[in-house]
């Protein structure tokens, strides 16, 4: 579910910050993500329900939404770059196509009310809606206007409800900082690095992260083709994710690798994500590591890329970029470093230098 509210809150974010107009992009984003009816407070949907009015006419409203109670109502989109309010001699009234949307939206819900109608519905859907509906009308976005006046002139009204995508992308980020965002800015660390594995016959060492016998975090490719994260927590207990060759990887592939651990009081928190997606989120109540401080009263990490700890085994692959921060990262950080990567390495013309990982080389994490 975080994954999935998460990438409708950066294709939406994409969608208006690129002032697309296409109808039919907003359209398909809300079909693509029922997470953001549910966000919403509703449980099921019907894309483009037909209803026939019995002599060849129908309406094809934008959506059909069951709320959790049960009531139906219908869910009608326009675009974003649509002006909601004018302010013509002090007296702010809706644009003359607001007024038009309206109607249109009202029209769709007195579909119902005629119990032929309704028949017509049931026989075709096998859903019974009842016969009074309220209308949503998702349009335009806030940049300043007048929310109270678009409750004023709603209210008047009845019936219908203007949300605008703004509202939209609100709502959704209220549900991901309510129910996801526990895992950010929390003590540890948050990896990125973009490269190509190559296949040797021994463990392919990518970073090792900590001391010898304790309190350690090892990824390597073992001799089975498993990406494994190992971690050895200060009482010696060691944990193990195992991430597979053709499902999450292959060799010779530009992949961009972010992996993060956070220390919360009550849990420890490890992502996975290759190439933007997630492919491991887990949670442990279990963990627990140690960071030694050094001399200055400050929290060290020491961490070989290349090798692990006692340069007993070493890495075999390319590295185009690595990024490396003493914490997990908030949602919004991590888009912005995914915007750079994905901009610089996978949809760029322009050449990219690579580092042969042949030997390790080593980095201490203390401050950012």
């Amino acid at each position: 579910m975080r994954e999935e509210i998460e990438k409708a809150i950066v294709e939406l974010s994409y969608y208006l910050n690129n002032d697309i107009k296409d109808e039919n992009t907003y359209q398909k984003w809300f079909e693509t993500h029922p997470i953001v009816f549910q966000s919403l407070g509703y449980k099921d949907f019907i894309p483009h329900p037909v209803l026939n009015l019995g002599n060849d006419e129908k309406y094809i409203p934008d959506f059909l939404v069951q709320r959790i109670d049960g009531i139906w109502e219908i869910f009608e989109l326009k675009t974003p770059n649509v002006k909601i309010l004018k302010d013509k001699e002090r007296r702010i009234d809706f644009y003359s196509n607001i007024n038009e949307y309206h109607a249109q939206c009202v029209e769709y819900c007195d579909f119902f009310l005629e119990k032929c109608n309704r028949e017509r519905f049931k026989s075709d859907y096998k859903i019974e809606i009842q016969n009074r509906l309220n209308g949503i009308l998702v349009v335009g976005l806030d940049n300043g206007i007048d929310k109270f006046k678009i409750h004023e002139l709603t209210y008047k009204r009845g019936q219908v409800k203007i949300l605008t995508y703004s509202d939209i992308l609100n709502f959704l980020e209220f549900e991901r900082v309510e129910n996801h965002s526990i895992h950010e800015n929390l003590n540890g660390f948050s990896f990125h690095m973009v490269m190509k594995l190559l296949k040797i016959p021994e463990k392919n060492y990518l970073l090792d992260v900590g001391s010898i016998e304790r309190n350690r975090i090892s990824l390597f490719i073992d001799e089975t083709d498993s990406l494994k994260l190992r971690i050895i927590d200060k009482y010696g207990e060691i944990n193990t994710i195992r991430l597979q060759k053709g499902v999450h990887f292959e060799y010779d592939e530009k992949i961009y690798l972010n992996f993060e651990i956070g220390f919360y009081p009550q849990f420890t928190a490890i992502v996975f994500e290759i190439n933007g997606k997630i492919a491991k989120d887990l949670r442990y109540d279990s963990i627990e590591i140690e960071v030694a401080e050094s001399p200055n009263g400050e929290k060290d990490i020491n961490m070989s890329i290349g090798a692990d700890l006692n340069e007993s085994n070493y890495g075999a692959f390319q590295m185009a970029r690595h990024i490396v921060y003493n914490r997990t990262l908030s949602f919004h950080e991590k888009i912005q470093i995914k915007s750079v990567i994905f901009h610089d390495f996978f949809f760029s013309n322009e050449p990219q230098n690579c580092m042969n990982i042949r030997k390790p080389f080593y980095l201490k994490i203390g401050k950012e």
